[in-house]
């Protein structure tokens, strides 16, 4: 890689004075961190800073200085945003095993105004979960984040993902324990492939954790051992990655159902894997299989069953839908009966199950039905999704959001950091 100096890249002038005005604040709010790294690197008759090269997005080179000599080594990267080496929102600088595709730049793009930021729409993807640690951003969803007045949006979200889910020396763990609920740390990606992967031996079971899963069982000792039952026990939501963040680990990504439905859809249509969905009010089920069947040609919905029928203690009820499901041929089930109902039900169950996997999805088949729509992105940018769920359903979900939320806040204050 070439390490001719990198030319400055124009900026509005307002976008600049912030630039100028925030780096300046950062090195003199960490100048006491810069002072005991400069006595150090003294000591070691080092530079103060050392010089590094990086990508964009757009695959330019971006020369940046760091911090010798102390654990807060991007304090550095200040310095490079007065020296108009960097912005402080601007385009991704990739990750080193990134996966954006060349396609994706165009030379009229590579001529582009917009510098590389220490921060970017696709950091704060990552940081909350929207994206996994290799994965970047469109240029041109990365170019709107930029512009005008949204720029200053994107800033503002940026501050705020710093506070809420961001932290230092977080560690990589395959699982973990939070509450008490075992957690395991995947991506989406593996995720997906685990649900196509051939079983080990009978039915296999995965569950979603969030916020509410952790205060219903902190109350019921059988909703615990139900989740704890499960083969998977995915992490769903920004409260559990709040929960991570204060044991001191990296979540890889956030893994809940209406982001893996489509991903599922599209790989079970190529596949032709066949699925059959269980829960939610009556018609409702039977709504979502159809629009899916329209958006993703091909894939095999084999069976539709409402929850509201065989949830209680019916027995040969129960078996009635199961056999039904097993009768389908289904490869995969998806549960869509709410919790604590769904994950009880499995976990009594799995074993009668002739199905490779089983998930337990909860309101997904609302979501996919139309009758719910989707929080807007700027809400799910910055993990709030919760807010547009208690506003479309108040009285419902009053319970779950305005009490619940801030009771899981309090038990994260009592919550001590794994050394």
């Amino acid at each position: 890689m070439t390490k001719d100096k990198l030319s400055i890249v124009p900026q509005g002038k307002l976008t600049r004075a912030c630039d100028v005005v925030t780096a300046s604040l950062a090195l003199g709010l960490y100048s006491p961190f810069i002072l005991s790294a400069a006595i150090r690197s003294y000591f070691k008759s080092e530079s103060l800073f050392k010089k590094e090269i990086a990508l964009d997005a757009l695959h330019r080179p971006v020369h940046q200085l760091l911090l010798r000599n102390s654990e807060h080594a991007n304090i550095g990267l200040y310095l490079s945003v007065l020296r108009g080496q960097l912005s402080i929102i601007g385009l991704d600088r990739l990750p080193t095993d990134s996966r954006l595709v060349p396609n994706d730049i165009s030379p009229e793009n590579s001529k582009a105004a917009y510098p590389a930021g220490i921060f970017s729409l696709a950091s704060n993807h990552r940081s909350i979960g929207l994206l996994g640690p290799s994965e970047t951003l469109s240029l041109e969803r990365q170019f709107q984040s930029l512009q005008g007045i949204t720029y200053f949006k994107t800033l503002a979200k940026t501050a705020l993902c710093s506070l809420l889910y961001k932290g230092k020396k977080l560690k990589s763990e395959t699982s973990f324990y939070l509450f008490g609920l075992k957690i395991d740390n995947h991506s989406m990606s593996e995720a997906i492939d685990w649900l196509f992967d051939k079983p080990e031996q009978g039915c296999e079971t995965a569950v979603f954790v969030n916020v509410n899963s952790v205060n219903l069982s902190h109350e019921q000792a059988e909703l615990r051992h139900a989740i704890n039952s499960a083969n998977k026990v995915f992490a769903d939501g920004s409260g559990v990655r709040m929960g991570a963040r204060k044991l001191g680990i990296a979540l890889k990504g956030n893994v809940n159902g209406t982001d893996m439905l489509p991903i599922l859809c599209r790989q079970a249509s190529s596949a032709s894997k066949r699925l059959f969905l269980y829960g939610a009010a009556p018609g409702v089920a039977a709504k979502a299989a159809d629009k899916l069947r329209k958006k993703y040609p091909g894939l095999r919905i084999v069976g539709v069953q409402h929850g509201f029928a065989n949830t209680g203690n019916n027995d040969k009820l129960e078996q009635q839908t199961i056999d039904s499901i097993n009768n389908s041929k289904a490869d995969i089930l998806l549960l869509g009966l709410g919790s604590p109902l769904q994950e009880q039900w499995l976990k009594r169950n799995r074993h009668k199950l002739k199905v490779d996997k089983a998930l337990a999805v909860g309101g997904l088949f609302d979501y996919h039905s139309g009758n719910i729509p989707r929080a807007p992105l700027f809400l799910r940018e910055l993990g709030f999704e919760w807010l547009w769920r208690l506003f479309q359903e108040p009285s419902k979900k009053f319970y779950r959001y305005v009490i619940g939320n801030p009771l899981y806040l309090l038990r994260l204050l009592r919550l001590k950091r794994q050394l």
